[in-house]
């Protein structure tokens, strides 16, 4: 699931699609308008680079997900802060769980505390946790090159636990 850049892998289908001989062997498999799948892959790709523009102009980190159809059974996003004290002594959290078909379910936190980014990932199924820990530089490098400083990341196989609350309890 995660063993490709989605925008890395659009940028290689379109430059295939470019290649003058793919639409003739597209109609000869049955493709009646290869021309729409260039269309498709561009509107994709103007899609993800329109978030990233977004991301730059608004200073945030803005993550393009796409809808994974099938792939994708259950999800939730949730924010919380803990603490009733000052508003520079909470933590805050965004969660994210996802129930993925293959990959199980995958939970990823993001918490601020005292202005220090921490991130957690966990993922129940061991080979998709070992694909993210393969990934976990570059996501720092993209959380850097965002302007953001992430001072941990944590990436392991467990249980993915529900709530928002769950974090907190531990």
């Amino acid at each position: 699931l995660l063993d490709l850049d989605l925008k890395a892998a659009l940028l290689r289908t379109r430059e295939a699609l470019a290649d003058k001989t793919v639409p003739d062997r597209l109609r000869q498999l049955g493709v009646k308008k290869p021309g729409g799948l260039s269309a498709a892959v561009d509107e994709l790709l103007m899609t993800i680079e329109e978030c990233q523009i977004r991301s730059r102009l608004a200073d945030a980190l803005l993550v393009y997900v796409p809808v994974l159809g099938e792939r994708l059974r259950d999800g939730t996003i949730f924010f919380r802060r803990s603490g009733n004290g000052p508003r520079e002594e909470s933590t805050f959290l965004c969660g994210l769980l996802l129930d993925l078909s293959p990959g199980g379910r995958l939970r990823t936190d993001l918490f601020l505390r005292k202005g220090i980014l921490h991130a957690s990932i966990t993922a129940e199924d061991r080979t998709f946790s070992e694909v993210l820990k393969n990934g976990a530089e570059e996501l720092k490098k993209q959380f850097s090159a965002a302007g953001l400083s992430l001072s941990a990341l944590t990436v392991r196989q467990g249980e993915v636990r529900d709530g928002a609350a769950a974090p907190f309890d531990s």
